[in-house]
């Protein structure tokens, strides 16, 4: 959430300085950038959740990871709503975001009157996790429509359930081998890292990486309207 409020500092005045159509693509590029890097960190942090919450908290506290973990993820969908946010204040229609945040916040409330008396507080982190992807999916929506900038659903979503998959797995990998030594636990976890590497790698080479991909890109962009300014001597 630091990390994605410090960008959005920066990002959304960037994004005005810009004309329409390279503010569509710059959404477009960051979008494209920001899921994969924000998932990253939360894999990170929900690998290495049951250490961190070791030396933070006492002993009693190590089942909080399994709670961690979801409410990372639901955590990376709203910081990644706060970036798709400038593309609605840049088409000045500030009042769907408005909108958006009282779909989540109603989901959130539904799901916690449903989930909590059932799961306690895995029902709690789970509704929270479930009112972020709300988020994120209607504001991209909202983006898509009224902004124009055809930001890619199969890219953001593919990040996060890629990262979500690999924390769960190499949790419970960890989960069934605890006989085996630390370094042994570290070592499942990082393979998953290098997993999630490789195949965003991948991606990226194959449909935003590769040579052709770029040279158009560059293209589109020197084909993109500029303005000067004569000045009289």
């Amino acid at each position: 959430q630091m990390a994605a409020s410090s960008l959005e500092k920066a990002w959304q005045p960037y994004l005005y300085s810009k004309n329409p159509d390279l503010a569509r693509k710059s959404l477009r590029s960051l979008l494209d950038l920001a899921a994969p890097a924000y998932t990253l960190m939360a894999l990170l942090l929900a690998l290495f959740s049951p250490e961190i919450i070791g030396l933070l908290a006492s002993q009693e506290y190590a089942g909080a990871s399994v709670i961690a973990v979801i409410a990372l993820f639901g955590s990376l969908c709203v910081a990644l709503s706060s970036i798709v946010n400038g593309g609605l204040y840049y088409a000045t229609r500030s009042g769907l975001s408005l909108l958006v945040t009282s779909c989540a916040a109603g989901t959130n409330v539904l799901l916690c009157w449903i989930l909590i008396p059932r799961y306690g507080i895995v029902g709690a982190a789970v509704a929270t996790a479930m009112a972020g992807v709300v988020s994120l999916t209607l504001m991209l929506t909202s983006v898509r429509t009224v902004f124009d900038a055809n930001v890619r659903y199969h890219r953001v979503f593919g990040a996060i359930l890629l990262g979500l998959g690999l924390s769960w797995t190499a949790n419970a990998l960890c989960g069934w081998f605890t006989a085996i030594p630390l370094i042994g636990l570290w070592a499942i976890k990082l393979t998953a890292v290098g997993v999630y590497l490789v195949v965003i790698w991948k991606i990226r080479w194959y449909h935003g990486l590769n040579p052709s991909a770029k040279s158009n890109e560059s293209k589109d962009l020197q084909e993109l309207p500029t303005w000067t300014v004569e000045v009289e001597r």
